[in-house]
Order: C-alpha cells, then structure tokens, then sequence
C-alpha cells in the first residue's frame, strides 16, 4: 500500500478503535438517578377499572371448589403477589404436581372485597391462604360452591314456560325488573298462585320470570327468581307424576344435620358432583361406609332426588349425591349413633 494512501487511512482507523471505548466510557458514567422510595419505573395499570357484577353469595366458613389454573394472591387486587397457583402448586403426597387438572377444596375465611372489577374472597385450606378473584357473569366463573351449583348457571329444574301457572314454596319478591338490586313491589307469601307471563332470563347467576300474583286484593306484574341456594320457589301447577319418568318419587326423610353414609348393596361407588345433576362435574367417588352430614336438599333432577352433602374428612369436601329410588334402590342410610358404640 502507498505510504500516503495509508496515512490518509490512519486517521479513520484511530477513530474506529476509540468508537467502542467512548461509547463504553458514556454509558458508563451516566448514571440513573433514583429517588429512595420512588419506583423504578412508572406503573399502568394492565387492566381498565370496571363495575363489580353482584357478588356470589357464599358464606365464611363454607366449603367450595376453586378452579384449575387460578392464581392466589396476598391481596384482593390483579396487582397483588401470587402465593398459591392451583396448577403449579397442586402437589400429591410425593411433592409431585399433578398431571390432571382437578378443583382444589378451599374455605371462605373473608369477603366480599371489589377491586380491578372483580369480588374477591380470602380462602384457607391450602398450603397458603390468599385472595381469589370469583370471576364474572360474562367470562366465567373461578369458583364452584355446591350450596349454589343448583342456580348458579341458571340451570333449570322444572319445565316452567309463559302461559303456566305455578305455586310458590316459600315467601318470594316481585321486583320491578330482572334484577337481584331492583326495586320490591311486594312479597308474595308462601301457596301462592303465580302467572308466568315471560322469562326464562338469566341475570347475575338466577333464573327470572315475569309474573303476575295476587297479593291482599292486587294484582301485581313483575320479576321473580326462580329460586336461590338450591331453593325452589316456583313450582308448576300441573307437574306430571312420578309414573310418567319426568318427576321424582318421594325423597327420603333427610333433614339439615343428619349423618347419614353411603350404603349401596351392589357395593358399587356413587359420585359427588358440584350441582345436583348426572351431567355435573364430578368432585369425587364414594365407596360404601363413607360418613356424611346433610346439608341441604332434596332436590328433583333428572327422576332422582338429590341432596348437598359434606364429607366428614379432614378437608373440607362438599357436593351433591343422588339418594337412589325406589326402582333400583337406596344408596344413602342413615347412620346409627349407637352402631359402633358396642
């Protein structure tokens, strides 16, 4: 290369070899003011703030089903640390997670808390209590409670239509709309006749029907719930009978606080479901023997009479179980206090 070629380049190449130094030299020693207490970087939040739907109406102290895949916080906010997710943290006895999605048992502890457009509820019962968003109407919800599973979802129970009429099998509001937060007109009492004029509308997890009931010599038009908690309070006038297949016999005896266990004499296992119907999700599989307490129930579906039932176990493990009937017999007694006190 020419002598003076190569010194025309040299200036070029003393730059290009001191490029990296400087750059290295100005990042270096431009350091980051940070003000002790202040975030590090500006927060937005990741979700728009929205109405809270009316709340589940679940109870401190009762047993209920969390869904697979949802996060526990350590507070009732989408911006609350996750302590417990029911996936990752799901381990069997070996510390293994699990394969297969199942609904983790919980306890309500607290709650209702409204944040991020969500009810949030403080749950116990596993390896780290925290706060669990209930969902909402439109999107799903998170969590199962079997006290409600036989309204929640607007599930029917009897064939109720417009141009029906129906007796009430407790004291039920008439509201001025489709709504559990509307106005009362009146309280039609226990026997009364309802007129089912429309419905079938499902509004925050209860089936409505606009009716028209007498009440002390006035008639009046509005919406009723169908029922709530697994209470039904519209019953058709004119129901089939037990021979037609499409209505239960008469349930057992059973009352709230009843022990009672499975019995079946075939020996064959019965499942525990989330809501009293063949088709709900199934909780768990009983053998004979297992010990239980009445809850709530009876209810009719699908020609069976079924009853809200919790499991005497160290967790707390409740569901609906079929009673039976008469046709292929009983799987639930009731349990003799004085069997094993010999």
């Amino acid at each position: 290369m020419p002598r003076c070629r190569a010194l025309r380049l040299l200036p070029v190449l003393i730059a290009a070899l001191l490029l990296p130094i400087t750059l290295a030299q100005t990042i270096h020693n431009t350091p980051i003011p940070v003000t002790p207490g202040a975030p590090l970087y500006p927060l937005t939040p990741t979700y728009a703030p929205n109405q809270c739907v009316t709340p589940l109406a679940l109870k401190v102290g009762e047993a209920i089903y969390i869904k697979s895949g949802v996060n526990l916080r350590n507070l009732p906010s989408l911006s609350g640390g996750i302590v417990w997710n029911t996936v990752y943290d799901n381990r069997d006895e070996r510390g293994r997670v699990r394969e297969q999605p199942v609904n983790i048992a919980a306890t309500v502890l607290e709650g209702p808390v409204c944040a991020d457009g969500y009810n949030w509820w403080r749950v116990g019962g596993l390896d780290a209590p925290g706060w669990v968003a209930e969902g909402r109407p439109e999107s799903g919800y998170l969590l199962i409670a079997p006290r409600l599973a036989s309204v929640a979802g607007c599930t029917p129970l009897y064939p109720l239509a417009a141009g029906m009429t129906a007796e009430l099998r407790a004291n039920a509001r008439v509201r001025e709309t489709a709504d559990p937060q509307s106005r009362v007109k009146t309280v039609a009492p226990f026997g009364s006749t309802v007129e089912i004029v429309e419905g079938g509308q499902c509004v925050n997890g209860y089936r409505w029907w606009r009716v028209r009931v007498t009440v002390v010599n006035f008639l009046y038009d509005g919406w009723m719930a169908e029922g709530e908690a697994g209470d039904y309070y519209l019953v058709p006038s004119n129901l089939p009978n037990a021979a037609d297949g499409t209505l239960c016999g008469t349930p057992l005896p059973l009352a709230e606080g009843t022990r009672v266990y499975v019995n079946d004499k075939t020996n064959t296992p019965h499942a525990l479901r989330v809501a009293p119907d063949r088709n709900a999700e199934r909780i768990a599989t009983l053998v004979n023997g297992v010990p239980m307490i009445v809850e709530a129930g009876p209810v009719c579906s699908g020609n069976l009479n079924w009853w809200r039932v919790r499991v005497l176990a160290s967790t707390p493990v409740v569901g609906w179980m079929a009673e039976g009937s008469r046709g292929v017999g009983y799987w639930i007694s009731v349990l003799n206090p004085f069997e094993f006190a010999r």
